[in-house]
């Protein structure tokens, strides 16, 4: 699926889990849209969701994720190539992936 479908879908779903009050899918939405953002370099827009992710998030989460925000402000910084590395990738999709689990 296009990531931009992807990311169309995902906020139309957050938009639903929000008016249900449905934290745990709210955080689990806001978590994969920060997660494309972040795939195709948008920085604030990456920033955005997962700043939303941690108001919808457990403590424990967003314990794991507290310095997120402030890294990936320092990237707005960095050339282009240096941005989104796979490695920040990579914890962004492990905190999907607990996100996803129920944690």
């Amino acid at each position: 699926m296009p990531r931009i479908t992807r990311i169309s879908k995902s906020v139309k779903s957050l938009k639903k889990s929000i008016s249900e009050q449905n934290m745990k899918r709210s955080a689990f939405y806001c978590a994969e849209i920060c997660l494309v953002n972040a795939r195709l370099g948008e920085i604030d827009e990456a920033m955005t969701y997962l700043k939303d992710m941690q108001n919808y998030a457990s403590e424990e989460v967003k314990m794991d994720v507290a310095e997120l925000p402030e890294e990936l402000e320092c990237r707005k910084d960095m050339s282009s190539a240096e941005k989104i590395s796979e490695e920040f990738v990579g914890r962004l999709k492990s905190v999907l992936h607990q996100v996803r689990m129920g944690r």
